[in-house]
């Protein structure tokens, strides 16, 4: 559900759901919800909430992980990209909370795989750099013509690993996959990525035990896509980007 259609939805089951404020990435919505009224289990893929406290307790409910987080007057609560939550008022009177809702930036991805020569075709390989790039632009919303991608064939004497750290049975086949990406990502959205490689990989037939994957999340100034620019500058002062 995206943030148009929760306002649609919200606003048929709370009190008050007024727009205050809109850019492209940002809007902020002025929610009054009484008692026993709530905004149902919903997901955003592509923003995060922000709920600022004027009057409560709101209690809201979040999975993976299973959390239930009562919010007071005064306080924030943020629920991430990828989370889904459930906003409940189990109070006896009104409560009321501005919802801020970010769009989050694009995941802009680079990745390196790493693996030992004469364990996998060309055919194979290039399997695994498509189920890879599938994953990030299904799963974490990278956008689709943001493709960087490094696949190493190494010397097996030059591969490292431990065959059974973790419990799990690692062959001289196993794959490195390391992927950098812009922070923000939720833990519901990591877990649903690697568990989408971990498919994607298997149909290219490397075994779920030999896919060792590491995220590395850096600041969106860290990148340069060419002719030595900083490809995102920070906002000016005062922006609401």
């Amino acid at each position: 559900m995206d943030a148009d259609e929760v306002r649609i939805a919200a606003r048929q089951l709370v009190k008050e759901f007024d727009s205050v404020f809109a850019t492209d990435d940002v809007q902020v919505t002025h929610m009054v919800l009484a008692p026993a009224q709530e905004v149902p289990w919903h997901l955003h893929t592509e923003v995060c909430d922000i709920f600022y406290l004027v009057r409560g307790p709101v209690t809201i409910y979040t999975r993976v992980p299973d959390e239930t987080r009562i919010g007071e007057t005064g306080d924030t609560v943020q629920v991430p990209a990828g989370q889904a939550h459930r906003v409940v008022n189990e109070s006896d009177h009104d409560v009321a909370t501005p919802v801020t809702i970010h769009r989050k930036e694009g995941i802009m991805p680079l990745v390196y795989v790493t693996l030992a020569e004469g364990t996998t075709s060309q055919d194979q390989r290039a399997q695994i750099g498509d189920g890879i790039y599938r994953a990030l632009v299904d799963v974490a919303s990278a956008p689709e013509d943001d493709r960087f991608q490094v696949i190493n064939e190494v010397r097996s004497a030059n591969l490292v690993y431990s065959p059974d750290y973790m419990g799990f049975d690692r062959s001289p086949s196993v794959v490195f996959i390391q992927i950098f990406f812009n922070a923000g990502r939720s833990v519901a959205v990591k877990q649903a990525l690697y568990a989408r490689i971990a498919e994607s990989l298997g149909a290219a037939g490397v075994r779920g035990d030999d896919i060792v994957i590491n995220l590395v999340e850096v600041p969106k100034e860290n990148w340069s896509f060419g002719r030595g620019e900083l490809s995102y500058p920070p906002a000016p002062p005062g922006s609401t980007q």
